[in-house]
């Protein structure tokens, strides 16, 4: 049975319903439709669906580990970041594995450094007024062997960047950067 739905503002009625609407980008609507198609040994399958023109395209996961994340599209509208999330890996660890999914093609771009051992309560990723991505949070200490070792950092990037720009912060108690504004 569907969960999520867009409805048409004038009557709404139901323009489209699924399982898990990951974002809307214009008339395309982005869909995780969970487990139930096993493509090349990943499990799950989106699709990209317009809803002015009904037609849909079937997209393969780029990790089979970890569910998605609400999409998060740049700026500029030609990319959705998704953030793919195992909660414990390998144990007690968690991790966020990010790609961008370049709309015009429908092919994915990993997002250096990925995957990252983080505390994914206390972390979360926004893009920036000017295209970068900057993600917010409690990471693993690098290099450092104890598991409850952690640091709190932001990181950015720019699509096409090799590598993230990474600086040391305090947040404040047991703020979560889950949902935060870059400006």
């Amino acid at each position: 049975m569907p969960k999520d739905a867009i409805l048409a503002p004038h009557d709404l009625h139901t323009v489209l319903s699924a399982n898990r609407i990951l974002q809307v980008i214009g008339t395309r609507v982005l869909i995780d439709n969970g487990s139930q198609v096993v493509t090349d040994g990943i499990a799950g399958v989106f699709t990209l669906t317009d809803t002015k023109t009904g037609s849909s395209t079937n997209i393969t996961p780029p990790t089979p580990i970890g569910g998605a994340s609400d999409g998060k599209v740049a700026p500029d509208g030609r990319s959705v970041a998704i953030s793919f999330e195992d909660h414990s890996w390998p144990g007690p660890r968690q991790r966020m594995d990010l790609w961008l999914l370049h709309l015009a093609t429908l092919r994915w771009e990993h997002v250096p450094s990925m995957p990252v051992p983080l505390t994914l309560k206390g972390s979360g990723f926004n893009w920036m007024p000017d295209g970068r991505l900057a993600l917010l949070g409690r990471f693993d200490a690098v290099g450092d062997s104890k598991l409850d070792k952690m640091m709190d950092a932001v990181a950015v990037w720019r699509p096409g960047e090799p590598q993230l720009k990474v600086r040391r912060l305090q947040l404040l108690g047991e703020a979560s950067a889950d949902n935060f504004t870059a400006w």
